[in-house]
């Protein structure tokens, strides 16, 4: 585990304070998981498809919770809108953009004698 520190300023009205007064700046202590290097560098469309999965398991939340005898058939026979099924979509694409770009990295990589940066 790591420990971050970040400032934000807290202004007047968060402290319920005179107008005017200068801003108070705390620090607050993050402690957060390690970063591992593969996922500092990012899989294309990984985001994107955390997203989609977040929208659809609140929707089949929410349609089971409302409606627990009918909640599966409406799941089943209703269609995802328009919003989250953007969002799958939108994986695809960038997962078929960085593959791409990944190989053209990787060809000139070999074309300038194995090195990068």
């Amino acid at each position: 585990m790591a420990r971050v520190t970040r400032r934000r300023a807290i202004n007047a009205e968060q402290r319920r304070c005179q107008p005017g007064e200068p801003a108070e700046v705390l620090e607050e202590s993050l402690v957060v998981d390690q970063v591992s290097p593969a996922a500092e560098r990012g899989v294309a469309g990984q985001s994107a498809r955390r997203e989609h999965e977040r929208r659809r398991a609140k929707r089949e939340n929410a349609v089971r919770s409302a409606h627990p005898r009918l909640g599966r058939l409406m799941l089943a026979v209703s269609e995802e809108p328009q919003s989250t099924a953007a969002w799958a979509r939108g994986a695809v694409g960038e997962e078929k953009l960085g593959a791409r770009l990944d190989s053209l990295v990787s060809s000139c990589d070999q074309q300038m004698g194995g090195h990068r940066g």
